[in-house]
């Protein structure tokens, strides 16, 4: 690893995460990398379409598809969501109607 991630590995180690990178010619590690990346194009065209959103603006489409996948509840963490995890606070709602999409809450059925 180069001199590069001196800096990200020293913040990512005062907060406990471990910081792995895949190997190279890896298909059982790529694939979960392009996984990801699929997710965030998908998402990031939904939130330019269903809120009407002109095509020019895609790079603040990526930022906050990212910022919304990173608000969200996960199973790798718990179902805590990785902003949690890193800042130990929850996130505001407010950044998922950027767009002008709507926001469904997952709500439990009431008994």
């Amino acid at each position: 690893m180069g001199g590069e991630y001196y800096k990200l590995n020293t913040f990512l180690k005062s907060q406990g995460i471990l910081h792995r990178i895949a190997c190279a010619q890896t298909h059982e590690q790529n694939e979960l990398a392009e996984c990801k990346i699929c997710h965030i194009v998908y998402s990031r065209l939904t939130l330019l379409a269903l809120g009407g959103v002109l095509f020019k603006y895609q790079p603040y489409a990526f930022d906050n598809v990212v910022k919304i996948i990173n608000y969200l509840p996960s199973i790798v963490t718990h179902n805590s969501s990785p902003y949690f995890k890193l800042f130990g606070k929850h996130a505001h709602y407010k950044a998922f109607k950027v767009f002008g999409c709507h926001v469904f809450p997952l709500l439990r059925p009431y008994k």
